[in-house]
């Protein structure tokens, strides 16, 4: 059985931790389409200053769902939409071991957060892929009901909103990271929209409640407009294409595919 309390940090743990944390936000913002590396950099920078989110060193935020009791909540309320936003979300409740190890096992950045984990915590290799499976599962979760709520996509842009709406709710080192990162990239593709809206994502989020502290049980059959305003979640200033679908509105004949 391995260790409750970390091992103190090295000057080479906190080496390993500040670069792994800068390279891998410059990795994801260089290819967007390396989205596995959110909970990595989370991972990382979470060990430099534990945030609301939680110690990535603690039990992991309790986040349980009954996927079928939602699904048969009336439409249009919260719990019913999150249901819809896709089977993936079912299969990392009832199989988080097996989609978790086709897709992060071989990936060296997640080799890298094992060692560590099993240095630091002297905890077995199987005991950090356990606590790993566990987090990430609680990522998924609290990332996707974030997306309803908030109503961003999940282009590269509004992921990047959606961090800056989330720093200003809770005041991570990841959270910081990812928004300045976009920012930057907005930047050097002469995009003064990224920036702008970026911005705009800090400002709504300090305008809502914060999310982390919400007993979600009492609010998944509340109508989700309902929620939104309960939360005092400003309406986006812009319109997305698939706006019916991100807004968990029932899709109608004539909505995209």
């Amino acid at each position: 059985m391995g260790r409750t309390v970390p091992n103190p940090l090295t000057p080479e743990d906190w080496w390993t931790i500040i670069s792994r944390s800068v390279y891998h936000t410059y990795e994801l913002m260089a290819d967007t389409n390396k989205d596995y590396m959110v909970p990595v950099i989370f991972f990382w920078s979470n060990q430099l200053i534990p945030g609301i989110y939680g110690d990535s060193f603690g039990k992991p935020t309790t986040f349980e769902l009954d996927f079928e009791e939602l699904d048969k909540l009336p439409p249009g309320t919260l719990g019913h939409a999150f249901t819809q936003r896709g089977q993936s979300m079912r299969s990392m409740n009832a199989e988080a071991k097996e989609s978790w190890t086709p897709t992060f096992r071989a990936v060296p950045a997640v080799q890298a957060m094992m060692s560590f984990l099993c240095k630091r915590m002297d905890w077995t290799y199987e005991e950090a892929e356990e606590f790993i499976i566990n987090e990430r599962k609680t990522f998924r979760r609290f990332h996707d009901l974030s997306h309803l709520l908030t109503e961003y996509d999940m282009s590269w842009e509004d992921e990047v909103y959606l961090q800056a709406f989330m720093f200003s709710q809770a005041q991570t080192v990841s959270y910081l990271l990812l928004s300045v990162g976009g920012m930057i990239r907005g930047i050097v593709e002469l995009r003064p929209d990224v920036v702008e809206r970026t911005i705009e994502g800090y400002r709504r989020g300090a305008a809502a409640e914060t999310f982390h502290f919400q007993n979600w049980n009492e609010l998944w059959a509340l109508p989700l407009e309902e929620v939104r305003k309960k939360l005092n979640i400003q309406p986006l200033p812009w319109e997305h294409p698939n706006f019916t679908l991100i807004i968990g509105k029932e899709p109608t004949p004539d909505s995209p595919a």
